[in-house]
């Protein structure tokens, strides 16, 4: 789940993550490429603001607000997950063209002004989430591979994928 303000990359740029439509077209890692993809859904979730964290990424001009629980994935064949409370400064992660950015800081958030672009309802912060046709959904946020997914729903659909892709070895 991403803040209001993620930029999602789009055909023709970024959209902030807030404005994404189901029809809209976002660019997505489709296996080993990265493809154009229709999101079928958006979802919207509240949390408390303990469950929130702030990384700073090099070379990603924004600060990135998302849930303790976003999944990024580690540079390497394969898969390699890592949720965003796991990240340590230094780590990498992949991102645009399969190239990997490193974490700089994380931040817990701890006070109200460091949400200030948040919708709030009671002391619940509004987050996103796209979902998209086709693939694994695993998209482009601020640059960064990210999943729509939690761990466990992601690596269960790595493992239904690696069953399937077996019965044509």
């Amino acid at each position: 789940m991403l803040g209001p303000s993620t930029r999602i990359y789009v055909p023709d740029g970024a959209v902030k993550v807030r404005n994404l439509r189901i029809g809209d077209q976002v660019i997505a890692l489709d296996g080993i490429k990265m493809g154009v993809h229709t999101v079928t859904y958006v979802q919207t979730m509240l949390k408390p603001m303990d469950q929130l964290l702030k990384i700073r990424f090099e070379g990603v001009e924004k600060v990135l607000t998302c849930t303790l629980d976003t999944v990024f994935y580690q540079p390497g064949i394969g898969s390699v997950q890592v949720k965003a409370e796991n990240l340590q400064i230094g780590q990498t992660v992949k991102g645009l063209h399969h190239g990997t950015f490193t974490v700089l800081s994380k931040e817990s958030i701890v006070e109200e002004h460091q949400l200030k672009k948040f919708e709030k309802e009671g002391d619940l912060y509004k987050l996103y989430n796209i979902g998209l046709d086709g693939v694994l959904n695993y998209y482009l946020a601020s640059g960064l591979l990210v999943s729509g997914l939690t761990m466990e729903q992601s690596q269960s659909e790595i493992d239904r994928m690696k069953e399937f892709n077996a019965k044509f070895e």
